[in-house]
């Protein structure tokens, strides 16, 4: 007989009955098997000589056999010769399709239950990889290019729910999917808004449009279409409906639906109530703080509370408006101090993650805030000079997520910014511009990263007339959301983000630097001096000169 292998499987005499085991060693002259039988609990492992078993050769089948598996044409029974228990192999693959599907699902309406559920778990269990149902399936459950049903989304959802049907005793039949099928060719010659949707249908068109204007641009009766499923679950108060409705009626409208506040607000206090998410929280906030259900007048009560909500919740808009409020003693009493503390720890955390990437922050408007504090004098004294460096912080920040996506309120946010660098320049030691900067530190140069503790190697060259030049470059230790460094330079009216820069030193009054070294690390400086985890590792001091881009 052949060379007996793991799992391969045998066949012995047990009297005059013939049985079936499944190989788990050879040792020797002997062999472990599992015996199989029809009721699991009584199969058992044993030790059984080699020569008394015969290996079960596996059936063998061609891509046009395994498309007949696919279509119901050819049986387990059939196909295994009534040794169910025999392997399969394939010589080629075949990508099962929906057409296939629906041939299968009529041939076994008209069969046994227990025939129907042979053919499901051959195909999704022992031959999946060979018919390539994880491919259409994968396909599927992508959804479609206009969030329509499709073959493939149609393939997905009905073998999902016959799957769930057969594993969990669900009423999803086979019945059911013929309905389905039936629903799906009808509505393939119809216009979008006349197809016929089931609920999770619906729940796919409206999620696949959603948090998108995109949907205004498509064609008027697709629009159509996603705006009747989305009234549909609406009416039955599905609270994802709910809240795609709410803020497509909120700020400019998504194109689909107007601007329409009143609509907006009872959509998410709805949802609210029923699921009390902080973002959530955070619109209803700016619904009650502009009055826009209230003719502009605010109900800053309502907005406090909503804010509070929105800002435990980890929102950062929330935190910005809170200190707004606190401010201006709006709904809570008036505390400087309390505005001021929130602003500045939000500062320290979006800045952060403003240099690490993320663009759509709330850095431009937590900036734009820090230097009203310095303008007006809040918390402190007044200093023009330092209103003006955080105002270009938050020009270049806002700049930054204007490019790369809009919210409601941004174009106001920017114009916000450039009304105050007009308004508070006249008033600083910057109205003249130069391009050449010079200062007495690098730490002014880096002053972003610095406060985060960030790690950058210096390499110095030797220039003419005892100048030195300095090439500072950070050093990144995160790949996928490298750190970069916001540079302020008032001087110039400019602000950015870079990840080294140049400097040269003149008029050099001390140079104290590890003998040998052009190279070193810090992650620190203190005037003049630069140090590695506190230890001072090198002193610099002169005048230190940028030539900023013009």
């Amino acid at each position: 007989m052949n060379k007996l292998g793991q799992f391969d499987l045998v066949c012995y005499k047990d009297g005059k009955e013939t049985k079936y085991a499944t190989v788990f060693d050879t040792k020797g002259k002997k062999a472990k098997i599992r015996t199989i039988e029809e009721d699991e609990d009584n199969c058992e492992m044993k030790d059984i000589p080699i020569d008394l078993l015969s290996l079960v050769p596996a059936v063998e089948l061609k891509q046009r056999q395994l498309k007949q598996v696919c279509r119901g044409e050819l049986t387990l029974d059939a196909v295994k010769k009534g040794i169910r228990e025999k392997k399969i192999i394939c010589h080629a693959s075949y990508q099962m399709t929906l057409d296939d599907l629906e041939a299968a699902i009529k041939v076994y309406r008209k069969k046994d239950q227990t025939e129907f559920e042979d053919w499901y778990n051959l195909l999704a269990y022992q031959l999946n990889e060979e018919a390539k149902i994880d491919d259409i399936m994968d396909e599927g459950n992508t959804g479609s290019e206009d969030g329509l049903p499709d073959d493939h989304t149609i393939f997905a959802d009905i073998w999902d729910q016959l799957e769930a049907s057969l594993n969990y005793a669900g009423d999803y039949d086979l019945k059911c999917a013929e309905d389905d099928l039936r629903r799906y060719h009808a509505n393939q010659k119809k216009t979008a808004s006349k197809r016929i949707l089931n609920d999770d249908e619906k729940m796919d068109l409206i999620c696949f449009w959603d948090g998108s204007d995109a949907i205004a641009e498509q064609p008027k009766d697709l629009q159509k279409a996603w705006k009747n499923a989305l009234e549909d679950l609406c009416a039955k108060k599905d609270l994802t409906a709910l809240e795609i409705k709410g803020y497509a009626c909120y700020g400019d409208g998504n194109g689909v639906y107007k601007t329409d506040y009143k609509t907006c607000l009872d959509c998410l206090l709805t949802v609210f109530k029923e699921q009390p998410d902080p973002s959530i929280a955070n619109t209803i906030g700016y619904i009650y703080y502009y009055g826009r259900t209230n003719k502009g007048k605010p109900q800053y009560a309502q907005a406090f509370k909503y804010f509070s909500i929105g800002a435990a919740g980890g929102v950062l808009q929330s935190r910005y408006k809170l200190s707004d409020m606190f401010l201006n003693g709006y709904g809570v009493g008036k505390n400087e101090e309390t505005a001021s503390r929130l602003l500045w720890d939000l500062y320290d955390e979006s800045l952060d993650g403003f240099c690490r990437g993320s663009y759509d922050s709330v850095f431009a408007d937590v900036a734009y805030r820090i230097g009203n504090l310095y303008r007006y004098g809040i918390d402190g004294r007044e200093d023009p000079d330092e209103a003006y460096a955080y105002y270009l912080q938050a020009q270049y920040a806002i700049a930054q997520r204007l490019a790369r996506s809009s919210s409601y309120g941004d174009i106001q946010v920017q114009k916000n910014i450039e009304d105050s660098i007009a308004a508070v320049l006249p008033n600083t030691i910057y109205e003249k511009k130069t391009s050449v900067i010079h200062r007495h530190t690098a730490e002014n140069f880096l002053t972003s990263a610095l406060a985060h503790q960030s790690m950058f190697k210096m390499k110095i060259k030797e220039l003419k007339n005892h100048k030195k030049q300095l090439a500072i470059s950070i050093v990144n230790d995160d790949e996928e959301y490298p750190l970069r460094f916001l540079m302020v330079l008032s001087e110039a009216g400019t602000c950015q983000l870079m990840d080294h820069i140049n400097l040269t030193v003149q008029d050099l009054q001390e140079y104290n630097v590890p003998a040998d070294s052009d190279t070193f690390l810090f992650n620190d400086i203190r005037d003049a001096k630069f140090y590695l985890y506190g230890k001072e590792f090198a002193s610099i001091e002169g005048d230190y000169v940028y030539k900023a881009k013009k």
